[in-house]
């Protein structure tokens, strides 16, 4: 079967469906769809339906902070 023609450098490597370019768009386009619906302010997360859970989280938060001695309350 020598047929004196070249055989090609990716002879048996399949060809890459996918490329990274490909993944960024299609996690664009996600991204856009899936809006979370981030909350910009405190006042949203202790007024919205979710407030115990944020009130709860927020004094977690703040109690690591002052266990963990990582800042300090200044009035």
């Amino acid at each position: 079967m020598a047929s004196g023609r070249p055989k090609r450098a990716t002879a048996g490597v399949p060809p890459q469906r996918y490329g990274f370019e490909d993944m960024v768009a299609y996690s664009f386009q996600v991204a856009e769809v899936v809006d979370v619906g981030e909350l910009k302010s405190y006042r949203e997360a202790v007024s919205g339906g979710e407030a115990d859970q944020w009130l709860s989280v927020m004094g977690d938060e703040m109690e690591s902070h002052y266990r963990n001695q990582t800042w300090e309350l200044v009035k």
